[in-house]
């Protein structure tokens, strides 16, 4: 999807993979992979991963388009990429992480700041850690978008739980 619609250019993907923002696949076409045929699987997820990469050098992770995944999903998935995000809300446990089925956070135009922190606290408290997924920072921006002082909040919630951190 990258340019076209109101998605990010690739002058954009860029600028961003520049600034230190790791660039991940989110599949060729944004199929449910639970849904189609083991070719047309490997298309999907092999398609996208080389198309990113003779633009952007290395790609190594995967975001299930809806979240859907399952065990013929995760385990072709895994051949192709390090990691792959799930849309299964929760903590990543050390020692005991599925690199394919990895849970996350998503932040929506209603999370406030004292909902990160306890994001944040319950990875620090577990010894895990936890993905935020943010899809937008704009004014006026639907439900999966946050204005940019609502980010700087959660930003400044993750800054305060003195866990280490990474895009």
């Amino acid at each position: 999807a990258i340019n076209s619609g109101s998605y990010m250019s690739t002058a954009q993907a860029r600028a961003m993979q520049s600034a230190g923002h790791e660039l991940g696949s989110h599949t060729a076409t944004h199929a449910n992979l639970t849904q189609i045929s083991a070719d047309q699987l490997n298309t999907e997820l092999a398609g996208s991963k080389a198309s990113l990469e003779a633009q952007f050098g290395t790609i190594r992770s995967l975001a299930y388009p809806y979240g859907a995944h399952d065990s013929t999903v995760v385990a072709e998935a895994t051949k192709i990429y390090q990691t792959a995000r799930t849309t299964n809300g929760g903590v990543n446990m050390r020692g005991a992480i599925n690199r394919g089925q990895l849970s996350m956070r998503y932040v929506t135009n209603t999370t406030d700041a004292a909902t990160v922190t306890s994001w944040m606290n319950e990875a620090a408290s577990s010894g895990g850690w936890t993905i935020l997924v943010y899809h937008g920072v704009e004014e006026g921006g639907g439900v999966y978008s946050v204005t940019p002082a609502q980010f700087a909040s959660h930003m400044a919630a993750v800054k305060n739980s003195g866990l280490r951190t990474a895009t």
